[in-house]
């Protein structure tokens, strides 16, 4: 192994011919890195990919949720400021015949007294009164 000293011009200055050595180990470590490099490659691209779509994943689910959110706060007052609008309301009594009835037709249902009961009623009441008709004794 080639020994060498730190020189103060901030070269690595080696004793005994080891600068040869030097390169092939340096070489040697590059290939090194190069090859875990590119075999863990694939993994370090697909690790980066699954955090991307977790993080747009994640913006997508919030953005929805707000405009979700956003649409029903919307509907709520627009059903609230519907409630509180006055409606107007028309009514109008229209009387369907009303120019085919003289004076001396009938109505088609009297009107009623004001006694109670009417004329003939209070005899069939009255029996009723006091009696269960479910007793037979």
């Amino acid at each position: 192994m080639a020994r060498g000293t730190w020189q103060g011009s901030g070269t690595w200055q080696t004793t005994g011919g080891g600068g040869r050595r030097g390169l092939v180990a340096l070489v040697v470590v590059l290939v090194i890195a190069a090859a875990v490099l590119h075999a863990i490659w694939h993994t370090i691209v697909e690790a980066a990919e699954i955090v991307a779509l977790v993080v747009v994943s994640a913006i997508g689910a919030a953005a929805l949720g707000g405009v979700a959110y956003a649409a029903l706060r919307i509907r709520a007052y627009v059903l609230g400021q519907r409630a509180r609008r006055p409606v107007p309301v028309r009514a109008e009594v229209i009387q369907l015949g009303a120019e085919r009835l003289h004076e001396t037709s009938r109505p088609a249902i009297e009107v009623p007294r004001d006694r109670w009961p009417l004329p003939g009623w209070w005899e069939e009441i009255r029996p009723h009164i006091g009696h269960d008709d479910r007793r037979t004794s």
